[in-house]
């Protein structure tokens, strides 16, 4: 009669070991795992036109970030695009909101919504900002902001965007941080900061401003994996710091581990 002996490395099971009832016979069956940080971000929205004042910036994409142990895999990513900018027609215009950006890791699926436009600088109900993964900030005459769009299962980061401010500027988009600069990730770059009126942008990924005759279109989301060592799986762009293997997706491919 054989024995069935489970192995583990740390708290992991990593195979399974059959010993022959003479005590003698081996057969094993090993499995390798990683251990990845993971971030990711919907697409930025798009700036509010100006009608009589100035529009709200658009807000960034939700920042969502975990750390997670996986085996070998194919993992399938989806990065949002950033919302078009729009061009002042006469009356102004509320921008366009980013899209989501998904991505399924060992059967579950990550999601970020993207950023909510900002509103117009009209006296109206478009100068309110755009519900998003931050919300868009309103235009100068004031308004309602938009509010933030949790990610799932993961809520991450995100903001409602802020109001503007009759005569100065419109509101800015709502940064991950709460502020328009944004959030830092565990490379050191800040993301998802929130547009700003006068066409500024603040961060990777964010929101796009939201002053002028044509707004400017937000950026693109992002996907980011990182993992001790050499490179281990494929796809993306793939740039080695720190000890570090990174791979970065700007658009919808295929992540394969390979170990």
């Amino acid at each position: 009669m054989s024995t069935t002996q489970k192995m583990y490395l740390g708290s992991d099971e990593i195979g399974i070991t059959k010993f022959g009832k003479d005590g003698n016979t081996i057969r094993g069956a090993f499995e390798f795992s990683l251990d990845i940080d993971f971030l990711l971000i919907g697409g930025g929205a798009s700036g509010g036109t100006f009608g009589n004042g100035i529009g709200g910036g658009g807000g960034a994409g939700r920042f969502v970030s975990s750390s997670i142990n996986i085996l070998p895999q194919s993992i399938s990513v989806l990065v949002g695009g950033g919302g078009a900018g729009v061009t002042y027609t006469g009356t102004g215009d509320q921008g366009n909101n980013g899209s989501q950006s998904s991505v399924t890791i060992s059967g579950i699926t990550y999601t970020a919504p993207g950023g909510g436009g900002g509103g117009a600088g009209l006296n109206n109900s478009d100068r309110n900002g755009k519900i998003g993964g931050s919300g868009g900030g309103t235009g100068e005459s004031g308004g309602t902001p938009g509010s933030n769009l949790p990610g799932s299962p993961i809520s991450g980061f995100g903001n409602d965007g802020n109001v503007g401010v009759s005569g100065i500027r419109g509101g800015y988009g709502g940064g991950a941080g709460g502020t328009p600069t944004g959030k830092s990730w565990l490379n050191g770059v800040t993301y998802c900061g929130g547009g700003g009126s006068g066409l500024n942008t603040f961060g990777s990924g964010s929101g796009g401003g939201g002053f002028g005759a044509s707004t400017s279109a937000g950026k693109s989301g992002v996907f980011i994996v990182r993992y001790q060592g050499t490179p281990k799986a494929t796809g993306g762009t793939i740039t080695q710091s720190g000890g570090y293997t990174y791979h970065t997706f700007t658009s919808s491919v295929t992540f394969t581990v390979t170990v």
